[in-house]
């Protein structure tokens, strides 16, 4: 049903995937510094409220499996 994943997409966003000339552009440090930014955003999110501290550990361990290598 295209209905259902459209309505996930409002809940939860979508994505594509970069190519490599704009991972390289975003992030010239490569992996890095990918891993690097997220972190920092992910600890003002936790700051902030919008996530709890307790899952800063498997969140992070998400974005280095699945960080964009170029």
């Amino acid at each position: 049903n295209g209905g259902e994943e459209s309505d996930m997409a409002a809940i939860f966003g979508s994505g594509e995937m970069f190519d490599t000339a704009t991972l390289q552009r975003l992030y010239p440090g490569g992996a890095e510094e990918y891993v690097d930014r997220f972190t920092e955003s992910l600890d003002q999110a936790i700051k902030s409220g919008f996530i709890v501290a307790a899952d800063r550990g498997e969140i992070l361990g998400l974005a280095a499996a699945i960080c964009p290598r170029a």
